[in-house]
């Protein structure tokens, strides 16, 4: 056989592969969508709440007034996550 029609089989395999591995993905996938679909509702929720910041205002001060040592355990939660986020959003969105 000639090196073209090597490349031509070896060409089809790939494509027959490559559309193995997408179906697995996306029946892979779509049991992880049906599990996250609960981050929708929480950030509808979240947006809900952002519209009267108020809330969060009375929230955060009833916890602080309540539990001081755990709302200081939250607060460095809090600002370590944000940190966190901070920093691996823009290595997520770089391109690689």
């Amino acid at each position: 056989m000639n090196r073209a029609t090597l490349l031509a089989r070896r060409r089809v395999a790939l494509i027959a592969e490559c559309a193995l591995q997408r179906n697995t993905l996306s029946a892979q996938t779509r049991g992880m969508v049906r599990a996250a679909g609960w981050l929708d509702q929480g950030t509808g929720t979240f947006f809900q709440i952002k519209k009267i910041p108020l809330w969060l205002l009375g929230a955060a001060a009833g916890i602080a007034i309540l539990k001081p040592k755990r709302t200081i355990g939250l607060l460095r939660n809090g600002l370590l996550a944000w940190q966190l986020i901070r920093n691996v959003i823009p290595l997520l969105k770089s391109p690689r």
